[in-house]
């Protein structure tokens, strides 16, 4: 049995926690032993559920000076021998200085642009020189080889996606969304557009509002629901905005993927992701999609023929031109509907089985 070691930042309430969580979950443990090494301090949501429910150890390198998070690593190493580290933090990247012997994959799971921003410029520098990296859309993929990282060195893989059977069932979803309209007094008649992430300023939050309430102008039964941390973030200005009666702010949900069929729309107004988790919940959910042109959304719209792919893509971070979009949304259901049952077939290319498949094709022989 051949040891693998999963590096990673943190195990907080994240996308990239959640696929590391799938990916051992799927892990062929017959064949691997898998171990987790977080580069912060150890807790976080993810932390319990990787320890307990899928029984793989979790090692932290603690709040230490650097030098002693690298003795820490080393020993590890050093005890294991592993076969391969797969990173899957862009900023634990630097670590590969240190994995001489081992087989060290890099990740990058969203854009350069927040790491630029973030990191020093030598610790980006580090966190760009490993010998392979897995991306999980076709930009971050053009985004390293704009930044000098030879094609041959990087691999597209998706994020995990596990359909929900449960909205397979049209009137179950239909269902669940006369309840969830209930249960946060949102009339059955309204055009519903749901956003819902972390409180961050990648996030978006702001120019789902502006949008919103150019397209209200228009679209007079529009109502808002937005979900999770950023949701708070808000608050203020929609009341400034006199929108407090046309957006419902939720804070965060427990399970927002069951909250999903409650929405018409689902409107992504991000300045960065990587291949955003919920968005494809969405999809899986029936709802009408609508997205800013970040990480892996083109990705998933390539199933999609170019007027429809156009029609739901917002290129530029334009008010008028998003609103435009939402418009047409809300007044074709007919139109979103059809778009919806097309992307689903994305979701099937994102099965565990076939993305399994290729990370096992990274892995020593």
């Amino acid at each position: 049995m051949k040891n693998i070691v999963c590096l990673i930042g943190q195990l907080g309430n994240g996308g990239s926690e959640r696929q590391l969580a799938l990916f051992l979950k799927k892990l062929d443990r017959e064949k691997y032993n898998p171990v987790v090494i977080v580069t912060s301090v150890s807790g976080g949501r993810w932390e319990d559920h990787i320890k307990n429910e899928l029984s793989v150890p979790v090692h932290s390198l603690g709040d230490k000076r650097h030098i002693f998070k690298i003795l820490k690593y080393r020993s590890i190493l050093s005890e294991l021998k592993p076969s391969i580290v797969l990173c899957w933090s862009f900023f634990a990247n630097p670590l590969y200085l240190f994995s001489w012997g081992t087989r060290f994959i890099g990740a990058l799971r969203n854009g350069l642009d927040v790491p630029k921003k973030e990191l020093s410029g030598f610790h980006f520098k580090l966190a760009m020189k490993p010998k392979r990296f897995v991306v999980n859309s076709s930009l971050l993929a053009r985004q390293l080889a704009d930044a000098g990282i030879a094609e041959n060195k990087v691999s597209v893989i998706y994020n995990f996606f596990e359909m929900n059977k449960d909205f397979e069932d049209k009137g179950k979803r239909l269902e669940a969304k006369r309840q969830k309209r209930a249960e946060y007094n949102i009339p059955e008649d309204a055009i519903l557009v749901v956003w819902a992430a972390r409180d961050n300023p990648v996030k978006g939050f702001p120019f789902f509002v502006d949008v919103f309430e150019k397209t209200l102008e228009s679209v007079p039964n529009l109502r808002g629901f937005l979900g999770g941390s950023g949701s708070l973030s808000v608050k203020d200005e929609i009341a400034k905005r006199g929108l407090q009666d046309k957006i419902t702010i939720a804070g965060d949900i427990k399970n927002i993927r069951l909250m999903l069929p409650i929405a018409d729309i689902f409107f992504l107004p991000s300045l960065a992701e990587g291949m955003p988790n919920i968005f494809l919940e969405a999809i899986d959910a029936g709802c009408g999609v609508l997205a800013t042109d970040v990480g892996g959304i083109r990705d998933i719209y390539s199933v999609l023929d170019e007027e429809t792919r156009r029609k739901l893509l917002i290129e530029q971070r334009d008010v008028e031109e998003a609103s435009g979009k939402l418009k047409n949304l809300c007044v074709d259901a007919e139109f979103r509907s059809g778009a919806t049952e097309k992307l689903k077939r994305k979701l099937y290319e994102m099965s565990p089985t076939r993305i399994m498949d290729k990370f096992y094709n990274l892995f020593p022989r």
